[in-house]
């Protein structure tokens, strides 16, 4: 649902539509001047509403207080899965309030805080947070001028977290060393699969950055040293190229059903979805014993990408 308010009065409408309605899972506001009281309005319904799964309030003027409510609200709520707060002026303390909210959260997975002015304090917060986050898979700190050193306590959450898979930490400030706290949390951290570190002030270009956002797993498979300087490259690549994977194992096609969908920013959470529907409805019957393998086609590795550059 998406919608364009006019009035403290349809806040409080949208307020009373959370505490009430039990079929609406998505709800975008984004780009209406919501505020403080706004937020506090639907705050009051999110914690009340056992179906909303998607909230978007992008540049709506959140701020610190309605930071506040809004953690407040989230903190025990069992359904909401993805939230967006981007360009909502909510600075180091409303940061502070959204990651003790994700010490607690269980089920949020998706949360872009990009653009909030949350700096080198509110980063140190989410990494604190990320000691103790056991649901999050995608985060987006995009954009909010986080520094070196921060980048240093984001590299230590990495190293414990078990469940993130995504990072955004475009456009800040981290340089090389703070690319390198976080290549160097990468061998001890087994789930994140991309690391989007573009516009950091980050001198070696040879870290080819859309390979190291998209392939991590192939760097390190391949047993790439880093950093990766213009001297080192050509040697790298050609090595790279002539490996050989190992041998691919027989596939089962009695017992396995592969599912192939191309992947896009709407379809993030789909593997996750379909694999709860398939328990929801087939366990406990025959077909119970079949295993469902999802997939993209649209996913290269680092080899491949290497050899079409060739």
């Amino acid at each position: 649902m998406r919608r364009s308010l006019t009035s403290i009065d349809d806040l409080d409408h949208f307020g009373d539509i959370l505490r009430n309605n039990m079929r609406l899972t998505t709800l975008c506001l984004e780009k209406n001047v919501i505020g403080n009281h706004g937020a506090e309005n639907l705050a009051s319904g999110l914690r009340d509403n056992m179906a909303l799964k998607t909230l978007i309030l992008s540049s709506a003027r959140i701020g610190v207080a309605g930071a506040k409510s809004l953690a407040d609200a989230i903190q025990n709520n069992t359904t909401l899965t993805t939230f967006v707060l981007k360009h909502d002026q909510i600075g180091v303390q409303g940061t502070e309030y959204l990651a003790n909210m994700l010490k607690i959260n269980k089920t949020l997975v998706d949360i872009d805080l990009t653009n909030n002015q949350i700096s080198n304090d509110g980063a140190k917060s989410i990494a604190n947070a990320l000691h103790n986050n056991t649901t999050l898979t995608v985060l987006n700190l995009s954009t909010n001028t986080i520094l070196r050193e921060e980048a240093h306590y984001l590299a230590n959450a990495l190293e414990m977290n078990k469940t993130l898979k995504e990072m955004y930490v475009s456009s800040n400030q981290i340089g090389d060393d703070g690319l390198e706290y976080l290549r160097a949390s990468l061998e001890k951290n087994i789930t994140l699969t991309k690391l989007h570190i573009g516009s950091n002030g980050i001198t070696n270009t040879m870290y080819k950055e859309k390979l190291y956002s998209n392939n991590l797993r192939d760097l390190m498979k391949f047993d790439v040293p880093e950093p990766i300087h213009s001297h080192e490259y050509e040697k790298i690549r050609s090595t790279i190229i002539s490996r050989q994977y190992q041998s691919q194992q027989p596939i089962d096609y009695e017992n396995n059903i592969f599912i192939h969908f191309t992947f896009c920013s709407s379809m993030r959470q789909f593997p996750k979805e379909f694999h709860n529907l398939w328990q929801k409805y087939f366990n406990s019957t025959p077909i119970t014993d079949i295993q469902p393998i999802l997939g993209t086609r649209n996913v290269h590795n680092l080899q491949q990408e290497l050899f079409g550059n060739h």
